[in-house]
């Protein structure tokens, strides 16, 4: 009897935590929030109610610089922000922003003692963009002030030309790099059409919205933005979020870092766009096998050395190395790297020291003499199998 009651006892207990453990809940921590390029961190998850989030408002709220107020007899809360004022009730479909009363499709309700609001509501009516990552669940909330203006013409996947009050200026996407596709020397690199062709067809014609950071302007004279759409989506976001663009980051423009790492993790796990192509070939040679691999350009001012298999077998180059002479420096290409039948690879280094699909980063250092250097390339066994360039 007394064996009944223990085993009893702890089969109430188990039934009373899986009770609270909600079968959506792994979905709803899906859900992550990001407001200024911060994650805010929730105790109670946020949720999805007929297609609209809701989360705890007091976090939301002291991350938007406004005052909250409660009223537990009427369950009213209220924020104030400088001169904008938000009421919304427990339960009830009726906000009102100021003297304005707006109708909710999601009314307030109150989980686990803490008080869930609808986040783009509040988000919009306390002056903020708000947007929905849908393929990585991720909601931001951008409240810099922002220039709306009109696409004239997508340059590539990470610039566009706008109208800037009368006057084109062109602006390059702030921390994120996709494949290029009109670089003088690189070419078109591989994704670099399919990221284009995204952009083009996102924003090509468009009213988007345009936020800066630190730095206005990189060394070429192009503005620095964050690019929003009409509906609020994050659209430096979204190309790393579909796998269209890598996280290229250059201080002190640094303030979605942090969501862009994220969105390129969660890219490269579910083999997204230009990560779905990083797999390694069955049909590769072993290390010892040089084939026909040749420096095939080296461009000592880009620090940008192209190296190509003319073989018609794809190449392992574990153990290989590219060596600057006139520095004495070597780089080590990456156990288990294939350099495909046909293919070409980037070595890259200096300002073009950014990681993405078809290039492979030395260092963010320069390592090229400009006024004359030359490139050897060392298969696994030590032998040189190509050089470039003079000292």
């Amino acid at each position: 009897m007394r064996r009944f009651i223990v085993f009893f006892s702890i089969f109430i207990l188990f039934a009373a935590w899986f009770a609270q453990t909600d079968h959506a809940e792994p979905s709803q921590n899906m859900i992550r929030v990001y407001v200024d390029g911060n994650e805010i961190a929730f105790d109670v998850s946020p949720k999805v109610v007929n297609g609209r989030t809701l989360v705890p408002l007091r976090r939301i709220f002291e991350a938007l610089d406004s005052e909250i107020t409660w009223d537990g007899a009427t369950q009213t809360v209220t924020a104030v922000k400088e001169d904008t004022k938000v009421v919304l009730t427990v339960g009830k479909t009726k906000a009102k922003k100021g003297d304005k009363e707006f109708t909710l499709d999601v009314a307030p309700t109150i989980t686990n003692g803490r008080t869930l609001v609808p986040l783009r509501f509040v988000g919009e009516a306390l002056g903020a963009t708000v947007g929905w990552d849908g393929t990585s669940k991720v909601v931001t909330i951008d409240s810099a002030p922002k220039k709306e203006v009109k696409v004239l013409e997508v340059v590539d996947g990470d610039t566009i030309k706008v109208d800037w009050d009368g006057k084109e200026e062109t602006i390059r996407f702030i921390g994120v790099d996709t494949p290029e596709t009109v670089h003088p020397t690189i070419g078109v690199e591989e994704y670099g059409k399919e990221a284009s062709d995204y952009t083009k067809s996102k924003l090509n014609g468009q009213m988007v919205l345009i936020a800066k950071d630190i730095e206005e302007r990189d060394k070429y004279g192009r503005l620095l933005g964050y690019v929003f759409l009409a509906n609020g989506t994050f659209f430096n976001g979204d190309l790393v979020s579909n796998g269209y663009a890598n996280v290229s980051t250059f201080p002190p423009n640094v303030k979605w870092v942090k969501l862009f790492t994220f969105l390129e993790s969660e890219a490269r796990k579910a083999n997204r766009g230009l990560w779905g192509s990083e797999k390694k070939s069955p049909d590769a040679t072993n290390k010892g096998d040089t084939g026909k691999v040749i420096i095939e350009s080296l461009d000592l001012n880009d620090e940008i050395v192209i190296i190509k298999n003319s073989d018609t077998k794809d190449i392992n180059m574990t153990g290989w190395k590219l060596v600057s002479t006139e520095g004495n420096q070597t780089f080590q290409f990456p156990d288990g790297f294939v350099l495909k039948k046909g293919a070409s690879v980037k070595i890259v280094s200096g300002k073009n020291a950014a990681p993405r699909n078809g290039v492979l980063v030395w260092t963010k250092a320069f390592i090229w003499n400009n006024e004359g250097d030359k490139a050897e390339l060392y298969d696994s066994s030590g032998k040189l199998v190509s050089q470039a360039g003079k000292n």
